[in-house]
């Protein structure tokens, strides 16, 4: 994800854009890793809660479920 944003943001904004881009993939990455660990899904359920509105949460957990 950050070569992508780089190769994307650089041209435009420069350092501005690599910090940019940095910033995303780290977030993300810091957000997703909590899912692929079982201990630590919990917290991902957290941080979903946090970003995103009750209704879309409520949805997303019901697709989960019947997935299962």
């Amino acid at each position: 994800m950050n070569f992508t944003l780089n190769f994307i943001l650089i041209p435009i904004l420069g350092a501005q854009g690599a910090a940019i881009a940095t910033v995303i993939g780290l977030a993300s990455a810091f957000y997703l890793f909590d899912l692929f660990l079982p201990s630590l899904r919990p917290i991902f359920w957290i941080k979903t809660k946090s970003i995103f509105p009750a209704e879309f949460y409520k949805c997303v957990t019901l697709f989960i479920k019947s997935k299962n």
